[in-house]
């Protein structure tokens, strides 16, 4: 009995305190204790007691549960990011400026004397060399068996049924004009802005008369009968403004009467036995 003295406390007690101390146990760190006037200590956050106790905690499954939930948010955010500066990037992008259209028709070639399909002599090198970045077609036949009808399909992308441009009935050197009902392949480009121009070698078929023009803000017809013609006159008119432009070319070169350089004339010896035309031979 005398040994407890002033200020020893009963079993209970203890207890009681114990039981107390939950609520009434704040550190001098608890940012939420009350402090008394004039105290300037700085607060410290609680989770130094926490990463204190993480860093002591050697469980290993622990640790594991404790980094997954931060690793998945950091993949979210990367996700996120990855998708925003993607999107972002996609907005920011100003449209794409429409290609420039060229359309070049070699008017009379046969198909089964160019080395690009097929002919052993090599006829065309420079056609070969173009086809090895391009897209060619090996079984295209033309709606029309000679220059206006084929040329008015190409242009229509109708049949010369309705796209007209067909020869006069018992005149072989007369055509129709193109049907006005059919618009061109020039026109519809002129409505969305290209600027078009057309150098033409066959003038006489691929003519103004007959609806060819029609949608061309430039057509020049006059004394082009060559290739090298047509494309001199090319450059001298390629506009040094930004332009998206549509060129048609007509190239007369392989058409009767036939004259090649002198460089091919040695290199095909010997002459034409015959030519005609299929209207002349049905």
């Amino acid at each position: 009995m005398g040994r407890r003295g002033h200020g020893a406390r009963r079993p209970g007690a203890r207890r009681r305190d114990a039981a107390a101390a939950p609520e009434n146990r704040r550190s001098d760190d608890d940012p939420d204790r009350a402090r008394p006037p004039g105290d300037r200590r700085p607060r410290h956050p609680r989770r130094r007691a926490s990463s204190r106790r993480r860093r002591h905690d050697r469980r290993a499954p622990a640790r594991a549960m404790s980094r997954r939930p931060t690793r998945t948010v950091v993949q979210a955010r990367a996700v996120i990011a990855v998708v925003a500066i993607t999107f972002g990037a996609c907005v920011a992008r100003p449209p794409s400026r429409p290609a420039d259209v060229v359309l070049i028709v070699i008017d009379t070639l046969r198909a089964d004397h160019v080395s690009l399909y097929g002919y052993p002599r090599r006829t065309a090198p420079a056609l070969e060399a173009f086809a090895r970045d391009a897209v060619t077609y090996d079984d295209a036949i033309s709606p029309g068996t000679w220059t206006v009808p084929s040329h008015a399909a190409v242009f229509t992308g109708r049949w010369p049924s309705f796209a007209g441009a067909e020869r006069v009935p018992g005149d072989r050197n007369l055509a129709m004009p193109i049907n006005d009902a059919a618009p061109t392949l020039a026109e519809l480009l002129s409505r969305s802005q290209f600027h078009t121009a057309a150098f033409v070698a066959n003038s006489a078929y691929v003519a103004r008369a007959l609806g060819f023009a029609r949608g061309f803000d430039e057509f020049a017809d006059w004394n082009l009968s060559t290739a090298n013609r047509v494309e001199h006159a090319f450059r001298l008119w390629l506009p040094p403004r930004n332009d998206r432009l549509f060129v048609f070319m007509n190239i007369l070169d392989p058409h009767e009467p036939y004259d090649p350089p002198g460089a091919y004339k040695r290199r095909f010896p010997g002459r034409v036995r015959r030519y005609g035309t299929v209207m002349t031979e049905l």
